[in-house]
């Protein structure tokens, strides 16, 4: 099952009522020391200084207390690779003795017995792992860089020796999907949730041809049945289709409901704050935006909200 409570899921649907921002995402940067063939993001620092450089410690942190007081529970700290970040043992540390519930979401190569150090005194409430294979070949092919599955397995044992819980979540594209299963098992041996995601959104932030390395959806369908099949089991698979065909065939016809607005978390209890500064409704959607480093996050959030809710859906 996900790493989420029944406490957290309470939390998080009586913050979406109120549209509360209870979920924050930062996105430190766009940096990395794996370059993914299908990353939707990932640039140089060349790029980024001639866009005005990184956002300061001191920027993030002040943001932080703004969310903080808007009712910001939960940080997820993204990138890019959120390790390579400047300070970011100051950053996480000062966010941590902030109150907030934080995730960190890496790839993990860079995690070694030096950031366990600091990182196991005040250890996360998770660490979320993209795993992006099961064998270095893999990862070379994917990533391009030599050894890196070796890095991530070495990250993952030192995070599982200091108790720090972590979850395995992997984006299939044509050149992973034949380790599905490897993938599966390696989270198995490990005691870890795993997911893998076998549809990729458009790379709607990079037009680079990251578009090749989607599978089609038909393979997609595929793959989510198998997988399906794979964690569940038959008779979890059976009660797993069942309730998907339960759900779509209560589907309102279109028109019969007016829907303003998103129905996920986007903009109603979660939001996005790129490398930028800008605030979005999630790291997939960069329109409609605001400025919350200019105007402010509580007027930033608010303008967010009516800009969203003139978008029927």
């Amino acid at each position: 099952m996900p790493l989420v409570n029944q406490i957290e899921q309470f939390m998080e649907a009586e913050a979406r009522k109120q549209r509360i921002p209870i979920n924050a995402k930062l996105e430190l940067l766009p940096v990395c020391n794996l370059n993914c063939r299908m990353c939707y993001i990932r640039t140089d620092m060349e790029t980024v200084r001639a866009q005005g450089g990184l956002l300061p410690v001191e920027t993030w942190l002040s943001l932080a207390r703004e969310l903080r007081d808007a009712g910001t529970l939960f940080l997820l700290l993204t990138g890019g690779e959120v390790f390579l970040y400047p300070e970011f043992e100051t950053l996480y540390t000062q966010l941590i003795e902030m109150g907030f519930s934080i995730t960190l979401n890496t790839n993990a190569t860079l995690i070694d017995e030096k950031v366990m150090r600091w990182l196991a005194k005040r250890p996360p409430q998770l660490v979320s792992i993209s795993l992006y294979g099961a064998s270095d070949a893999t990862y070379e092919a994917l990533c391009g860089q030599k050894n890196a599955f070796s890095k991530v397995d070495h990250a993952i044992n030192l995070l599982l020796e200091s108790g720090i819980r972590i979850e395995l979540k992997t984006m299939l594209n044509p050149l992973n999907i034949h380790d599905a299963q490897a993938m599966a098992d390696y989270a198995r041996e490990k005691n870890v949730f795993y997911e893998a995601a076998p549809y990729a959104f458009p790379p709607v932030r990079k037009c680079d041809g990251s578009e090749a390395y989607r599978v089609g959806p038909q393979e997609a369908a595929a793959q989510m049945l198998e997988d399906c099949r794979r964690m569940r089991g038959m008779q979890g698979y059976v009660e797993a289709v069942a309730g998907r065909l339960r759900k779509y065939a209560n589907t309102p016809e279109a028109g019969e409901d007016d829907l303003y607005g998103f129905t996920c978390g986007a903009s109603n209890s979660s939001c996005w704050v790129t490398w930028q500064g800008k605030l979005t409704p999630c790291g997939m959607i960069m329109e409609p935006h605001t400025l919350p480093l200019e105007q402010g996050f509580a007027a930033a959030w608010a303008e967010l909200k009516e800009k969203l809710s003139l978008i029927h859906i």
